[in-house]
């Protein structure tokens, strides 16, 4: 199984299940309640990790699993130390059409949770193909290092120079052939000693508009 299409949701409202009270499941609780969603944890117990996220940002069933906990579901994740468990609720959720992410299976998953980075407008989602989850959160700190202030502005500038073409250039093909000469490298030399205003007009006047 190949997990190739990277898709952002707006979670907010979601109906979320999380089964398993572990580690794992506190990460994902923790991912969830920042996007808003509605979550459920059940569990007959939960890590002492769980004290870190509001009360208020989770429901907590403390026993074990049913059924009856995947209806009107919207997003499941099992995350239980027993993979059988794991596989069956896998299944029940294929059964009953509802995305699944199994902790421990990527073969039983319908799709997989990768690693984000979030600074300003700018996502980046960092994944192996479900095949090394903590290779991802590494990746994903040192992306953290990386990006810098700089790159950020490229993104505001750039992003002001594409609404400017979109007013200016009428023709598709056109604005498409303008956007493509911008130079990301260039953008971030210039921004070292320049202000974003002035990227933004020299950019501008480069292209003739």
């Amino acid at each position: 199984m190949s997990f190739d299409n990277v898709f952002h949701f707006d979670l907010t409202g979601a109906d979320c299940l999380i089964v398993g009270g572990g580690k794992v499941a506190f990460r994902k609780a923790g991912s969830l309640i920042a996007g808003d969603a509605r979550v459920t944890v059940v569990a007959p117990k939960l890590a002492a990790d769980f004290t870190r996220l509001p009360e208020e940002g989770y429901d907590w069933i403390a026993r074990e699993f049913l059924p009856s906990d995947l209806a009107d579901r919207q997003f499941v994740f099992a995350a239980t130390d027993d993979r059988a468990l794991n596989k069956t609720i896998a299944q029940a959720c294929r059964d009953n059409r509802i995305p699944v992410n199994v902790a421990d299976s990527r073969s039983n998953s319908t799709f997989i949770v990768p690693a984000v980075l979030q600074k300003g407008d700018l996502t980046v989602s960092v994944a192996t193909n479900g095949k090394n989850p903590g290779y991802s959160r590494a990746l994903k700190s040192y992306l953290d290092d990386v990006l810098d202030d700089r790159l950020l502005e490229a993104l505001a500038v750039w992003s002001d120079v594409r609404e400017t073409v979109k007013v200016r250039v009428p023709d598709q093909s056109e604005r498409e052939r303008i956007l493509r000469s911008v130079q990301l490298v260039e953008l971030v030399a210039a921004l070292e000693n320049e202000s974003k205003d002035n990227v933004y007009r020299k950019v501008i006047k480069c292209l003739l508009l």
